[in-house]
């Protein structure tokens, strides 16, 4: 059943009268005046049935000409994925399903806003990342059920993949070392992120109500600094936390060292038998693991002979202040 309704628009980030939609019964229409004039490109998107649902459009934020569109006609019996992408406003347009499951249909397309050859895909049954926009996918396996992904998005301060699912609830993970990968930076043994802003948040577990249905909710993410990195292969690695003096602070424990992907916590302490200089730190307390003070600290990452250094801003919890 069609009703010939728009279901999903997107404007263009790079020029506010670019505007693309798609509608239910398969069509895709742009405007580049704001909407006085519309040119239904869909002639110009070769191998979908006719009719298929355009379950989304997504105006690129790296090229003004680009956009991605993706089709579900699962209502229909068919379940292929149907991914494109345009380069000149919809000419033309290059089928990038590549090596998707060929019976998983696609829900949504997403482009990284920092790495433009990062691309994400929901389907039927989970989420696939492109890091070479589009040539081959690969599936997120980490902490993710086999479950529908509708909707995503990604959080522009705090670099994180916000999924919406069909039953399951929502799902958020750090992206910031898939953001990091380059062709050049592929090459080398680690990839570290620029860290994002962590914040010392206080801990208060008195008031509050009953648990109610609290047990649905999901684990938030260690307390601490994250330290996003990449490997391009399984690897031994050290994490060390220094002061402006590039001393060594702190080391942190049980680093991750599989290929891909990797994520640690630094908890704002120091090593054993270090001070925490005037006050030993927040809160006064000094001698074994004082809690750092809010600053600019390092972040060295050694793998074999390569060795990342980045920077990393502490802050104090807001609510606090």
């Amino acid at each position: 059943e069609t009703h010939c309704t728009i279901i999903t628009i997107s404007e263009s980030p790079l020029q506010a009268d670019l505007v693309w939609v798609g509608t239910d019964d398969g069509l895709v229409h742009v405007t580049e005046n704001g909407g006085h004039d519309w040119t239904n490109v869909t002639a110009n998107i070769q191998g979908v049935p006719a009719n298929t649902w355009v379950s989304r459009v997504h105006a690129s934020a790296h090229r003004r000409n680009r956009c991605y569109v993706t089709f579900d006609g699962h209502r229909t019996g068919d379940f292929k994925p149907y991914v494109f992408v345009t380069e000149d406003l919809g000419k033309t347009w290059t089928n990038i399903s590549a090596n998707l499951p060929a019976d998983e249909s696609v829900y949504v397309i997403k482009e990284d806003p920092y790495n433009e050859n990062l691309l994400f895909v929901g389907t039927e049954f989970g989420l696939y990342v492109s890091i070479d926009r589009g040539k081959s996918w690969t599936r997120w396996s980490t902490n993710l059920p086999t479950v529908a992904v509708h909707d995503i998005e990604i959080h522009p301060r705090e670099r994180e993949i916000i999924l919406g699912t069909h039953g399951r609830g929502i799902f958020i993970a750090p992206i910031e070392a898939l953001e990091a990968l380059t062709a050049d930076a592929m090459k080398e043994p680690v990839v570290l992120a620029d860290p994002v802003d962590a914040y010392q948040w206080i801990s208060d577990s008195t008031g509050g109500y009953g648990d109610g249905d609290g047990w649905y909710f999901g684990d938030n993410p260690p307390l601490g600094a994250r330290i996003s990195y990449y490997l391009s292969g399984d690897s031994d690695v050290t994490i060390e936390i220094l002061d402006a003096s590039g001393s060594v602070i702190a080391t942190v424990p049980n680093a991750p060292g599989m290929a891909g992907a990797n994520v640690a916590y630094w908890n704002f302490r120091r090593n054993e038998q270090q001070g925490g200089g005037p006050g030993g730190g927040r809160g006064g307390f000094q001698g074994r693991f004082a809690l750092v003070e809010p600053g600019t600290y390092g972040v060295r990452v050694k793998v074999g002979d390569k060795v990342v250094v980045k920077t990393l801003t502490v802050k104090p919890d807001p609510a606090g202040q």
